[in-house]
This record gives C-alpha cells, structure tokens and sequence, in this order.
C-alpha cells in the first residue's frame, strides 16, 4: 500500500504524538519510584505492558482503525476502575494526584481527535485501500 496515496491528517499525528507524550510520561512514573521491576517477572510485565501500548499507539498512526478502538477499550477501562484505586490508595503528594489528571485530560484530547470527521475517513480510506475488494 502506498502510504502517500491517503496523507495522515493533522489531528492523528496531533493524538498519536499526544498518546505518545502520556506513554513517555507514565514510563517515566514507573521508572522513577512508583513501581520499577525487580525481578524478571515484573521486569517482562513491565516490558509487556508498555511496548503493547507502543505497539497500539504506531498502529494509529499508521492507520490501523482497530487500533484506535482497542485503546478506546483500554483507556474506558482504565478509567472505570482508577477511582476505587485512588480510595484505597491515596496518592502521596500533590504532584502525583496531578499527573493522572493531565494524563487524563491529554488522552481525552487524542480520543476526541482519533474521532473526527476528518479522521473517520482517513482510516476508511487507508482500509479500503488495503482491502479493495471488500
């Protein structure tokens, strides 16, 4: 498939570039002091869970429409449950309630924009076009 036949509008390189940003940042939580691996076990987790959500960020990118509605059901998930997390666990300082907020919000921002009108299309044409006789 050519990938100059349908260019990437602006508002996906804007949320893949802003999802991209949430995942350096909460790599950078978890590597600081939150929960770093300790052991092989944790340490493949680890290498698991965030190389999956890397996976699924270039797959937006790049045009894949599953990919989009796969973080969709990964992000609605994860906000479902964060505010039980946060009753048995409160955060520790001012800085750590803050940084799920902003996480938060950043995501939100890219969900909205992996959804416009302008997007919508652009992932149908890129699945039409690798797809032509469906």
């Amino acid at each position: 498939m050519n990938n100059n036949q349908h260019p990437r509008p602006f508002q996906v390189t804007l949320a893949a570039s802003l999802l991209l940003l949430c995942w350096a940042f909460g790599l950078l939580s978890v590597l600081h002091g939150h929960h770093p691996p300790h052991n092989w076990v944790s340490a493949a987790v680890f290498l698991t869970f965030f190389g999956s959500l890397l996976l699924c960020i270039w797959l937006v990118a790049f045009g894949i429409s599953w990919a989009r509605w796969l973080f969709v059901a990964w992000f609605t998930s994860n906000y479902l449950f964060a505010p039980w997390s946060l009753q048995h666990s409160p955060p520790p300082s001012a800085m750590d309630a803050v940084f799920p907020s902003v996480q938060l919000l950043l995501q939100l921002l890219a969900l909205v924009l992996l959804f416009l009108p302008t997007a919508n299309r652009w992932f149908r044409r890129r699945a039409e076009a690798a797809y032509p006789n469906k």
